[in-house]
């Protein structure tokens, strides 16, 4: 979805602390970290790298979950709900509002 939208992707891989996640974004200059939720056996993890992301993302970065838990574990974080992608298309919509913002900006 990114890829075809133009953006630039660097993909992580599965379990990556959110250390180096914050890492990676701050060297890409990152508008969007996009995190997968998917195993229920994995919410606390998640939640804990959620907060973790929210805490220390740039403020210009937007943290977006999307998955089958992604709504629980957001909401545990303190996401806001519009954080929660519930589709690919909703994930490509959040892309092209995000690159107008910054195109404006």
């Amino acid at each position: 979805i990114a890829l075809e939208r133009g953006w630039r992707v660097a993909y992580l891989g599965a379990n990556v602390p959110a250390a180096e996640i914050i890492e990676a974004a701050r060297r890409n200059g990152a508008l969007v970290v996009a995190l997968g939720t998917t195993e229920t056996s994995a919410v606390r993890p998640a939640v804990a790298c959620l907060r973790l992301l929210r805490k220390s993302l740039y403020p210009n970065v937007f943290l977006a979950a999307g998955g089958r838990t992604a709504g629980r574990c957001a909401k545990s974080a303190g996401l806001k709900p519009s954080s929660v992608m519930a589709s690919m298309a909703a994930f490509g919509r959040l892309l092209d509002r995000r690159r107008d913002s910054a195109s404006a900006g």
